[in-house]
């Protein structure tokens, strides 16, 4: 009887954006936002399918460095509005079928990721908690590499010119909306 024995690792980071949790929240749920800053940067990304509800589903695709195309599939486990994503991250094909990885045990293997947001005076505190096989993110980097590269992309995306935010504010005194 063989067993999996492929080693798990949990990483978790948190960072502090200068955007509202509005603009975060967009950033992580609308496919215009996502492909600015998910893939690594330069990378072609495409969304073909999104529904970032409890249980719905985030597929896309991006061309490596090597102009290949990667098909990855994200479930969302739970997902409530503008205060946590949990999902689970795996490689498919470009159906959308989870692939499994060349790791021990030949199971499909997935990174589990949880998101949490929460506002502050200043902006928006995130918390990534991810928990998988080590060395998932890609044959070269660490899964905390990865992360904190994600967490980073992100960072520059929503504090940068070329994100223009889907907030939209309406005065409190004569109810117009405001830029």
């Amino acid at each position: 009887m063989s067993k999996n024995t492929t080693l798990n690792t949990t990483i978790e980071m948190q960072a502090h954006l200068s955007a509202n949790i509005a603009d975060v929240w967009g950033a992580f749920t609308l496919a215009k936002h996502l492909v600015n800053w998910w893939a690594p940067f330069g990378a072609d990304m495409q969304v073909s399918e999104l529904a970032p509800e409890t249980g719905g589903i985030f597929h896309y695709s991006y061309l490596d460095g090597v102009h290949r195309q990667r098909w990855r599939r994200v479930f969302y486990a739970s997902v409530t509005m503008q205060k946590s994503l949990v999902m689970e991250l795996t490689v498919s094909d470009e159906q959308g079928h989870v692939i499994p990885l060349p790791l021990p045990g030949g199971l499909p293997q997935f990174l589990s990721a949880s998101v949490e947001l929460l506002p502050t005076a200043e902006g928006t505190l995130i918390t990534v908690i991810a928990n998988g096989p080590a060395g998932i993110a890609t044959q070269n980097d660490s899964l905390p590499d990865e992360m904190a590269a994600m967490i980073e992309r992100l960072k520059q995306y929503v504090e940068g010119d070329r994100f223009v935010s889907d907030t939209i504010t309406v005065s409190a005194t004569n109810n117009q909306l405001l830029p």
